[in-house]
């Protein structure tokens, strides 16, 4: 069969009509090519699942499940399924071809947006998740990553959705964020109801966006993190840092919508994605006509860039706390579930180590007494 990352799967027919051309990109799962069809002569972006996948019962449900995902949605921000099979034992699903980067690309390259250009985005990616959620499904795992930028044929850009490997229908069976103490998503986006591993409904997909929103505006995540273990501490208790703090230029509506979208609360949340959407426009109109103003690759930036280390595996969880503001997208790739425990009814760091050091204290007062009395 062949690694989907092997030069020697390049010109492969699969299902003997997509001929498979350059690799555009390659990730834990598998790869994702550009393709020919064989009999229309149109392109197509064809992702397939690595070897060592097809093995993974689990990693296989996920492929399908976004591939009936993607077709139950039809919308201008969710990336087109086009077909979806199996070749020679090798899941495969195959999606309209784009021109464009990620937004976790652009972020990297440009660290923080204009404010309008950052709304606009944010406005897509909630127009996608409304006809998303019309249908019942939850993305569970919206992160920059997870949001394309495409150019169109006119110039302008258009965000769209990607990876719906991790969502759910809402009213199924496991809906709820944690299989076997293990939690579905990443953590640095997930709602604090993901990470307590409780059912969830669309809300969860706009606190994400909220996170998203806020880096993209500030530079920075909302919370000052100084070790990966703090991470869920922080979601579920830790103080938002202010936005105005890193970014003097937002206004205190814009600040307000998107904290709003950061309550631990999901009740207190905004109801549904298009109630978000509204806000942040009343907020910012003249975010509408932000499709112009994405600098993509090869583009020039609309901020001067911050300079980035060219190599390297990122920052130390000691150094974590200087690397998430000074590279944020770099430094959240080392905050990974399997780097963290799920968070202990206690509550924060400073709290427990607080309570050790009182106890120490009483103890070594009963101590100092009880040897008193016996002199």
């Amino acid at each position: 069969m062949g690694s989907p990352i092997d030069p020697m799967y390049m010109a492969r027919v699969i299902a003997d009509k997509y001929r498979v051309g350059r690799l555009l990109g390659q990730g834990g799962m598998g790869a994702v090519y550009q393709a020919e069809h064989t009999e229309l002569g149109t392109s197509v972006a064809v992702k397939m699942m690595s070897d060592h996948c097809i093995a993974a019962p689990e990693a296989i449900i996920r492929f399908k499940r976004e591939a009936r995902a993607l077709a139950a949605v039809h919308h201008d921000n969710v990336v087109s399924v086009v077909d979806a099979g199996t070749d020679q034992g090798q899941p495969f699903l195959v999606m309209e071809l784009m021109e464009g980067e990620t937004l976790d690309t652009l972020l990297r390259r440009q660290r923080r947006l204009p404010l309008h250009a950052a709304v606009w985005i944010a406005t897509e990616v909630l127009a996608g998740l409304a006809a998303t959620h019309a249908q019942g499904i939850v993305h569970r795992d919206l992160k920059p990553g997870n949001v394309f930028i495409a150019r169109q044929a006119d110039g302008s850009a258009r965000a769209k959705l990607l990876d719906f490997g991790a969502s759910k229908l809402v009213g199924g069976d496991d809906l709820s964020a944690t299989r076997d103490g293990t939690a579905v998503g990443t953590p640095l986006f997930m709602a604090p109801e993901q990470i307590r591993g409780e059912r969830i409904d669309g809300r969860a997909d706009l606190y994400a966006t909220g996170i998203v929103l806020y880096n993209m505006l500030t530079g920075r995540w909302p919370w000052a993190i100084t070790r990966p273990e703090d991470l869920y501490d922080e979601i579920l208790q830790g103080d938002i840092r202010p936005m105005r703090e890193a970014a003097p230029e937002i206004s205190a509506a814009l600040e307000c919508a998107v904290l709003r979208a950061l309550d631990r609360d999901p009740n207190k949340r905004y109801a549904n994605a298009s109630m978000m959407r509204t806000a942040l426009l009343s907020c910012m109109p003249q975010a509408s006509h932000g499709a112009n103003s994405i600098p993509l690759m090869g583009e020039a930036p609309m901020t001067p860039p911050l300079s980035r280390a060219a190599t390297g595996t990122g920052p130390q969880p000691a150094q974590l706390g200087a690397a998430l503001d000074d590279d944020p997208h770099k430094a959240f790739s080392i905050i990974q579930p399997a780097n963290l425990s799920m968070p202990r009814p206690i509550g924060r760091p400073r709290l427990r180590r607080a309570m050790m050091f009182i106890a120490g204290v009483i103890t070594v007062a009963s101590t100092t007494v009880a040897v008193l009395s016996y002199m």
